[in-house]
């Protein structure tokens, strides 16, 4: 049993797994929410969605991956802790040596899609040097990532059995290295909308509104940072795999979620209009319990409509420039003669010019 097996990790493995989960969870509520939301508005499905989620596959791919090193190869330990095994962690480095190609082909699917839909929206699929040069860039550091990852070591076998005859570059090095062009990448996608943005002839509350929406993705560059900072040991072969695996998982499930919120803008605005209304509903009606009963109506052009009974007769008389009659509102009985209180027959002139 899973949960049997996910005993024998320690803290920082367990903070991992879980890590890993919740990503999971709510990435996958985010891509949910994203063909969701294209069904509803029949937007139909484009590029990005189908990159995105292929991009959601491989994460799903990585977290799987991810448990059985941690279960099999060492609960969660680093090289550098006291009493290592490494006979048991040869196994987690089998894991991880699946899990880098798995990891690069995640972000660099995130990152086309996010391309593809900037391409789409702001540049209307046409040709744009920033963009394409975006995209090749992308592609580029995945080849050179995945190659790179591959043929950490010669022979390959040597990346998780270190009594074999060959040799490994430094592994920290190249972390260091190829992270720093990543961060760097993802700040150029996130700066990309801003200036197109910035130059549509829109109200600048709206042109804030936008970029704020897609300024979310800085998170993706934030995870990036930490995730380097926490995981880097200078002057050491290795870098800290535990804390690696738990910001990897935080940094792949914030790049999907922040991928996904552009296209939740018809529904936050359906959301917005549906909370605004129901707040004016209750502020008047909240306004009428105060006044005990009596209402006040205004018309469009702002004149006041006052609303009283006269003998047996309910009227509203209109005050302002636009009306010079009252419209007389009379009681009415139903089919059977009885007077119905609760219903009234309208009556007015109209006069037509």
């Amino acid at each position: 049993m899973l949960v049997g097996d996910l005993s024998i990790l320690n803290h920082t493995g367990r903070v991992a797994f879980i890590s890993g989960l919740v990503m999971e969870i709510l990435a996958l509520i985010a891509v949910v929410l994203r063909f969701a939301t294209k069904l509803k508005t029949r937007l139909g499905f484009t590029l990005d969605d189908f990159l995105l989620l292929s991009g959601f596959a491989a994460f799903i791919a990585w977290f799987g991956v991810q448990v059985w090193g941690l279960i099999s190869g060492g609960g969660g330990r680093n090289i550098q802790d006291p009493g290592f095994d490494f006979a048991q962690f040869s196994v987690f480095l089998e894991a991880l040596y699946i899990l880098e190609p798995i990891y690069g082909l995640s972000v660099t699917l995130v990152k086309l899609s996010i391309l593809s839909f900037l391409h789409r929206v702001f540049y209307n699929n046409s040709k744009s040097i920033v963009i394409y040069s975006l995209y090749t860039i992308s592609i580029v550091w995945w080849i050179v990532y995945t190659i790179t990852t591959c043929l950490n070591c010669r022979p390959v076998q040597k990346f998780w059995d270190p009594t074999i005859d060959g040799h490994c570059y430094n592994y920290a090095e190249f972390f260091l290295g190829i992270e720093i062009v990543d961060i760097l990448i993802n700040f150029s996608i996130l700066c990309a909308p801003v200036g197109v943005i910035w130059r549509l002839n829109l109200p600048i509350n709206k042109k804030a509104s936008a970029c704020v929406l897609f300024v979310f993705g800085g998170f993706v560059c934030v995870t990036g940072v930490i995730r380097l900072a926490l995981t880097y040991i200078p002057g050491s072969d290795f870098i800290s795999f535990s804390a690696a695996l738990l910001w990897t998982n935080i940094h792949i499930g914030t790049a999907i979620i922040c991928a996904c919120l552009p296209l939740y803008a018809p529904i936050l605005v359906g959301i917005v209009h549906v909370v605004r209304t129901s707040l004016s509903g209750v502020s008047q009606l909240l306004h009428s319990m105060r006044r005990g009963g009596s209402t006040r109506a205004y018309s469009k052009d702002g004149s006041e409509i006052e609303r009283g009974e006269g003998g047996n007769y309910w009227y509203a008389s209109a005050k302002g420039p636009a009306s010079d009659s009252d419209v007389h509102l009379d009681p009415f009985s139903d089919r059977h003669g009885e007077r119905v209180d609760s219903a009234i027959r309208v009556q007015t002139t109209i006069s037509v010019r």
